[in-house]
């Protein structure tokens, strides 16, 4: 997988639902998002495991 440039997002409902989780959390819009895709790869991961095993 490459990588790309920054993500942008034009949805204002989204980009304020990103920042109500950042300010909850007491970080960056870039870090709640950073977290929040971390957090969701390791539930589907999880997921995935339980399917397989």
């Amino acid at each position: 997988m490459s990588e790309s440039g920054p993500l942008i997002i034009s949805d204002q409902k989204i980009l304020a639902k990103i920042h109500e989780l950042a300010r909850l959390r007491g970080c960056t819009p870039h870090e709640a998002v950073r977290m929040a895709v971390e957090e969701t790869l390791e539930r589907e991961r999880r997921k995935v495991a339980l399917k397989e095993a």
